[in-house]
């Protein structure tokens, strides 16, 4: 069974575009996700084509979203992972959003999302009291979250770092769990498994 992924868009300096993930994926799969297969999106098929394959999504970083970076490749994604959500919505697919698929998920129910500073490198997040540290690579945060959704972890500037949504399998977290430092905290992650599991 697969895990289908959304993918990074770049240009190369041929003028290429590329879709790509980066290779900690990979190990993240080997070494969390064994029991299934990475699906990589082409952005050219219609997602509802590989639904009947797919066990869930993972919306991957990488890309501004449109609203703060008006060129192609963002628009271009943003639209194809909004097509994505809304068949996942419909469909009850389990998603989780890393990064960049965080704030798309946020965008997609209208939460608030603002540039800020200070996230690039290691910092803490509070759960419920409990103090984890994560790695983070972002220029934007959520800012504020719609009703639909609930917020599960803060950053010490009350910037919203980690959320679920309050009736479908659907999670953002702001931080790469793929990379180094990223599954300090595993609450989402192990009920993204969870809704992975109990999938007809």
């Amino acid at each position: 069974m697969f895990i289908a992924m959304t993918q990074r868009l770049v240009e190369s300096s041929h003028k290429e575009v590329r879709e790509c993930l980066a290779s900690e994926w990979g190990e993240f799969f080997a070494r969390h996700l064994a029991s299934y297969l990475p699906l990589p999106l082409a952005y050219h098929i219609p997602f509802s084509q590989y639904a009947p394959f797919v066990r869930g999504v993972i919306l991957s970083g990488g890309n501004d979203l449109a609203l703060f970076c008006d060129d192609e490749l963002s628009h271009k994604r943003d639209s194809y992972e909004r097509a994505v959500l809304e068949y996942c919505v419909g469909h009850r697919v389990p998603v989780l959003g890393v990064c960049r698929g965080a704030q798309m998920i946020a965008q997609y129910f209208s939460c608030e999302i603002a540039p800020l500073q200070g996230h690039i490198g290691e910092h803490s997040i509070d759960v419920q009291g409990r103090s984890y540290r994560v790695n983070s690579f972002h220029n934007y945060c959520v800012r504020s979250i719609s009703s639909e959704l609930e917020p599960i972890a803060l950053a010490g500037d009350t910037s919203i770092e980690a959320f679920r949504h309050r009736e479908l399998p659907i999670f953002g977290v702001m931080w790469h769990i793929e990379r180094s430092g990223g599954m300090e905290y595993d609450g989402l992650w192990q009920r993204f498994l969870q809704a992975l599991k109990e999938r007809n």
